[in-house]
């Protein structure tokens, strides 16, 4: 993959990246100022579980189709990428029946003792159900970045966003509860019609796939590359599943342990409601830039592995790593100067600018790992990715569960800066002993 397409598919997916997030703020507005901060933050504890359910079904094998399409385009195998699309799509599917199945046998318990709130059952129900319109779109939308068409990507997320929205309006104006289920209805909505106009463009554009190399290979083993998309799915599986496990426990420790602070479960919710709600995503709304470059780099650096491009990867790893720190650092200073009035304008609320204000330095560490994560992935080093993240994970849970009953939401602001400088120090010493390699 050139220069120039990593550049382009990064700006396609950019443009589509902040219009979704501007209609997904949008939402966040409306469904604020309808059913209010602590709906917000019920509706935010049932979310880790459907991420977790995810990342279980869908997010390990959206890498792992990314970056064997892309090699295998790069040798001219157009039917093995194809064939690589359609065992991740079945295999998604039979995992997604398998959770809501499970879900459903199980919701009780799980809002109950796991996430000490029963009226989230029905909630975690209706969720899941979207599950496999979630792995149809996420495989295909990677089947076509590796095959440097992200515009079809974008064209889902989209209308995805966009589904959302106008289904808020509609179930606001027709349902008797003002509640957070709207929320959840509006989530199922946006994955279906999404879902379906995935395999609409897969359809209408699979016959403009092209190999980026027209030589075709000779020595293809067929049984090397199975085994080793197999060991990719498990890999990228496990450790996705696993930092999202670790998040989610932390998402749900978090509002009991600012009750224990702060005395009142309405102010821990509506506190967990403005941090997750307003505070995370004005933090990762310019990080929608290194986000799309990130979905380019990782089929980027597996093609240029395939091809034995060394002094490519070394060039995209450096300028793609100094984009995101200046990006980061770029970010923090408007969030510095601008946060408060931002926060108080949009939603009118103080308490959300004064704490952006404090994590708004966190932009140039969060768009770094993000973009490292990627490169590390192409690499080969998905275990080390695996390692990396349950260490940032973990020295974030030991904060929250020791510490935040004493002091406050000050030590979790803190626990995120620790947690994710360990993180990229990880990243840069395992590319310090990959780059004098790659000779």
């Amino acid at each position: 993959m050139s220069r120039q397409t990593i550049i382009k598919g990064t700006l396609i997916l950019t443009a589509a990246g902040i219009i979704t997030r501007l209609l997904g703020f949008i939402n966040k507005i409306y469904l604020t100022n309808t059913i209010g901060f602590t709906e917000i933050g019920i509706y935010q504890l049932i979310f880790p579980l459907y991420i977790l359910a995810i990342s279980i079904c869908s997010t390990g094998l959206s890498s792992s189709i990314s970056k064997h399409v892309a090699w295998n385009l790069s040798i001219g195998n157009i039917k093995e990428a194809r064939f690589t699309l359609r065992k991740c799509i079945c295999y998604g599917l039979v995992v997604s029946l398998l959770i809501i199945l499970f879900v459903h046998c199980f919701s009780s318990p799980i809002s109950i003792y796991i996430l000490k709130n029963s009226n989230c059952s029905e909630m975690i129900n209706l969720i899941v159900l979207a599950l496999p319109f979630v792995v149809i779109k996420s495989c295909i939308n990677a089947f076509f970045i590796a095959s440097e068409m992200p515009a079809i990507q974008g064209t889902t997320l989209l209308i995805e966003q966009v589904s959302r929205l106008i289904s808020i309006f509609i179930l606001y104006n027709s349902m008797g509860n003002k509640n957070a289920i709207l929320a959840v209805y509006s989530t199922i909505v946006g994955e279906i019609i999404s879902g379906f106009v995935s395999i609409i463009l897969y359809l209408s554009n699979i016959k403009k796939i092209k190999s980026v190399s027209h030589v075709k290979t000779v020595n293809y083993n067929k049984d090397a590359e199975c085994k080793s998309l197999v060991t990719d799915v498990f890999y990228l599986t496990t450790n996705s599943t696993i930092f999202t496990l670790f998040s989610s426990f932390e998402a749900i420790l978090l509002p009991a342990k600012f009750y224990m602070y702060y005395g009142s479960s309405e102010y821990a919710l509506s506190l967990y409601g403005i941090i997750t709600g307003i505070v995370l995503p004005f933090i990762l709304f310019p990080s929608t830039i290194t986000a799309s470059m990130s979905t380019m780099l990782l089929p980027s650096i597996s093609g240029d592995r395939a091809k034995n491009n060394t002094s490519n990867i070394r060039d995209t790893i450096i300028k793609s790593s100094m984009f995101s720190i200046s990006l980061g650092i770029f970010s923090a200073i408007l969030y510095f100067l601008l946060g408060k009035q931002l926060c108080i304008l949009i939603f009118d609320n103080l308490d959300a600018g004064n704490i952006l204000r404090k994590m708004c330095l966190l932009c140039p560490f969060i768009y770094l790992s993000s973009t490292l994560s990627s490169i590390t992935n192409g690499l080969d080093k998905t275990l080390n990715n695996l390692t990396f993240n349950i260490i940032s994970i973990s020295i974030r849970i030991i904060f929250i569960f020791l510490l935040i009953p004493y002091y406050g939401i000050e030590v979790y602001i803190m626990s995120m800066f620790i947690s994710y400088f360990v993180l990229i120090v990880c990243y840069f010493m395992t590319l310090k002993k990959l780059l004098p390699k790659m000779q």
